[in-house]
């Protein structure tokens, strides 16, 4: 998809929700560092540059990680708290991306 989110963006469904938007912002930001982590800081200038405006993005990767998509990294300080997907997690984006058909659910 390419080095550029606007082209991870309109791969999207329109109807992502807020959680999946910031999954595939994490996972970009992940791809895009050397060191293969993401960092909070990064997904919120990322999805702002963007203009998608979510907040509480720390509340999401804190279900995240317990849904266990991805997973601290230990040692890291704790303002640059960093963290990687777990193979889940990768798994979660994938099928994101190759889904042909996507529903609403109606609640």
């Amino acid at each position: 998809m390419g080095t550029d989110f606007k082209n991870w963006l309109a791969r999207l469904s329109k109807y992502a929700s807020n959680r999946d938007k910031i999954l595939a912002a994490a996972y970009y930001s992940q791809l895009m560092r050397s060191n293969r982590k993401f960092y909070i800081q990064d997904v919120s200038i990322i999805l702002e540059k963007h203009g998608i405006e979510i907040r509480g993005i720390s509340n999401f990767i804190d279900t995240f990680e317990v849904q266990e998509f991805i997973y601290k990294i230990p040692g890291t300080r704790e303002n640059y708290t960093s963290y990687k997907f777990t193979n889940g997690g990768i798994r979660y984006i994938n099928n994101l991306y190759t889904s042909k058909v996507r529903t609403i659910v109606e609640e």
